[in-house]
């Protein structure tokens, strides 16, 4: 069904929020900045505020990692170079393995069946350092970075140079990653099937997707798929009619609508956003069209 695997970095392959733990809280103990929580909440408030600018297009992703030190140095009134704070902040990321847990067995598996690439907003530099720390690196065959390319996710042009690579089929190719509004958005700009990784089982997104998968087992047992459909359940009860795409024999149907939710996860099929369906179940009359 796909040939060629786009992953997106941070907090999809690696675990930034625990490599970011680790190198923030050396280097504000190297700056003697304390109360630590305070600091890191000024820190997430300035560095997330300049994130959503840069996917909006208002500053570069290099501006960005010299603005948000600066910005906190300031904010505490201290002097100090902001790039080189950025830099020794980034090279510790690379100073202990942060990949998800099973990422590297996964991609170990993909790669003798399919065309691994990187889709990241990011450094080039910095990832490829924390991609190699993590063992990931061997299983990487293309990488796009935003630096190198000169614009972020989402914009479509982001993704433009993906055509070039071989035997690349925009149909054939799947984007997988955890944000909203960067990874799904930019793919779907693109014409790009995606595959949305929702580890913490956030609500349903209103942004188009074609997966939600909470673990890379989900994401092993849809590439295998063969001939998937796609299911539409009706309930009154539903603030929106719920639909899934799967494989294999529907469950049961059972006229609570969250208890046939379950069944259907259970059953191997997955949430989908996009709103067509092969097979439509009235729960209400266990009916099935």
């Amino acid at each position: 069904m796909y040939t060629h695997l786009f992953f997106d970095v941070d907090d999809t392959l690696l675990d930034f929020p625990a490599g970011e733990l680790y190198s923030l809280s050396r280097l504000f103990e190297e700056l003697s900045l304390s109360p630590y929580d305070e600091v890191q909440a000024t820190y997430t408030k300035i560095n997330r505020a300049l994130w959503d600018a840069s996917e909006r297009g208002e500053i570069g992703v290099e501006a960005l990692m010299s603005e948000r030190f600066t910005q906190l140095l300031a904010a505490f009134e201290l002097a100090g170079d902001g790039q080189a704070l950025d830099e020794l902040f980034r090279a510790r990321l690379a100073e202990d393995d942060f990949s998800i847990a099973g990422v590297r067995d996964m991609l170990e598996r993909l790669h003798k069946q399919y065309t691994i690439a990187i889709a990241t907003n990011g450094i080039a530099t910095t990832q490829e350092a924390r991609l190699t720390r993590a063992g990931l690196w061997p299983y990487i065959d293309a990488t796009f970075v935003s630096n190198e390319i000169g614009v972020q996710k989402p914009d479509v042009r982001f993704f433009e140079p993906m055509m070039a690579l071989e035997g690349f089929d925009k149909s054939r190719a799947l984007m997988i990653g955890d944000s909203l509004t960067s990874d799904m958005e930019g793919a779907r700009r693109f014409g790009m099937p995606r595959c949305w990784y929702n580890p913490e089982q956030k609500p349903l997104p209103t942004v188009p997707v074609h997966y939600i998968i909470s673990d890379y087992a989900q994401l092993e047992r849809l590439l295998a798929w063969q001939s998937p459909i796609r299911v539409r359940l009706v309930h009154p009860d539903f603030a929106q009619d719920r639909y899934f795409v799967g494989e294999g024999e529907l469950p049961q149907i059972v006229s609570d609508p969250h208890e046939m939710v379950q069944k259907m996860h259970e059953a191997g099929f997955l949430d989908t956003t996009l709103a067509s369906a092969d097979k439509v179940i009235e729960l209400r009359t266990h009916a099935v069209k």
